[in-house]
């Protein structure tokens, strides 16, 4: 697929196009999405659409932003965000605004863009920094990404635990380790078996839209 999904004036990325360039079936792709949207409490019509097959039938799809595109692919390998990543940069450059026609609207567009990235660092910033990740992270490392306000490692765990996404004994909920926000480790050291929880990028993901 090589069209440019556009909404509201917002390019979009097109869930089959996501499924070709990471070699994934569509209908795991759309399984994927409808559950991030579900866990940020999201609708599925605000990203969902339909496609006509050869046979005439309507099929469901979804058309992402680059934030949720950024979300579904954290999980996935490094070799899988590269081509996704480099795909949304060929989007990006199709879709360049036109150049303005005096020198009074270069000046206006570019304290207009300047206030926009303004806008948009820490988030795209974050996604930048999660989509790197390629290893799970204690609640420490956790509240340092996160970097919010008077959440240090003891905090985000008692944050976490009036959320009900672990216990008192700072354990996960299984029902939580089963969508992969997090993983119990063991160790032992003599006779004695020791476990620890750590935290994927997905949890970092979800946990960010939570706390912020």
């Amino acid at each position: 697929m090589n069209n440019i999904v556009m909404k509201d004036n917002n390019t979009l990325m097109d869930s089959r196009e996501i499924a070709d360039l990471i070699g994934k079936q569509h209908a795991h792709i759309c399984r994927d999405i409808r559950k991030q949207l579900e866990e940020q409490g999201i609708g599925e019509s605000k990203y969902g659409s339909t496609y006509k097959t050869i046979q005439n039938k309507d099929v469901q799809c979804f058309a992402l932003d680059y934030e949720q595109t950024m979300i579904l692919i954290s999980g996935y390998s490094i070799s899988l965000r590269a081509s996704i990543i480099k795909r949304w940069t060929e989007l990006e450059s199709q879709n360049k605004p036109a150049l303005p026609q005096s020198f009074s609207e270069a000046l206006q567009l570019a304290a207009d863009q300047a206030k926009q990235l303004e806008l948009q660092a820490p988030k795209v910033d974050f996604f930048d920094t999660v989509t790197k990740l390629d290893s799970w992270l204690t609640f420490k490392e956790v509240a340092n990404m996160l970097n919010l306000p008077n959440l240090g490692r003891n905090n985000l765990t008692k944050k976490l635990r009036e959320l009900k996404y672990i216990n008192d004994y700072n354990k996960p909920y299984q029902k939580y380790i089963d969508q992969n926000l997090f993983k119990v480790i063991e160790s032992v050291k003599g006779k004695k078996v020791y476990t620890s929880t750590v935290v994927s990028q997905k949890g970092l993901s979800k946990f960010m839209k939570i706390l912020k």
